[in-house]
């Protein structure tokens, strides 16, 4: 289960930075229309 844990920890971290990323992109690009 720890094994698990650890792979499954970064995985979220990795899935909300890019959301996070994606989100700012389409803020950017919604401002500059």
């Amino acid at each position: 289960m720890s094994k698990l844990n650890r792979n499954v920890i970064p995985l979220r971290l990795v899935k909300m930075s890019y959301l996070w990323k994606f989100m700012n992109y389409g803020l950017i690009v919604f401002v500059q229309i």
